[in-house]
Parts: C-alpha cells; sequence; structure tokens
C-alpha cells in the first residue's frame, strides 16, 4: 500500500536515494577501472561461472546495500 507522506517516510526516502546514488557512483567508477582492485564489488563484477552474464547495476546496488545493511545490524546488535 502506498505509504503517506509523513515526515519519517519523506526522509527515509530521501536518504536511501541518497545511498543508492552514491553506491551507483561507486559502481561507475568500479566499472571504468575493472581489474584495478581485489575487493568484493570487484569479484561481484566478474562473470558468472553458469550464466557467463555480469550482475547488472541494479543487481550489484542491491547486493551492496544489503551487505552495508547487515553489516550496520551486526554493528549495532555487539
Amino acid at each position: 500500500p502506498p505509504v503517506l507522506p509523513t515526515r519519517y517516510d519523506r526522509n527515509f526516502r530521501r536518504a536511501r536515494r541518497t545511498l543508492f546514488e552514491v553506491v551507483d557512483q561507486i559502481i561507475a567508477v568500479k566499472r571504468a577501472h575493472r581489474g584495478d582492485s581485489d575487493d568484493l564489488s570487484s569479484l561481484f563484477m566478474e562473470r558468472e561461472d553458469e550464466t557467463d552474464e555480469r550482475m547488472s547495476d541494479d543487481q550489484l546496488r542491491n547486493e551492496v546495500t544489503t551487505l552495508l545493511a547487515g553489516h550496520e545490524t551486526t554493528v549495532v546488535l555487539t
């Protein structure tokens, strides 16, 4: 169902949009400099063994934000 445009909802949507923009910028830089680093995001960008396809930018953004959210939750709990 549609969410009421409360202050909390507007702030949440703005924060999510900002996070997505930052992650999209990082993905664009990583794609431009492919092979320059050996980090987790670079591994995500490599071709899948079974399908021989690369993850789309949307898939990469979802993976990165999921990792960030999981890390943040773990940090808060410990």
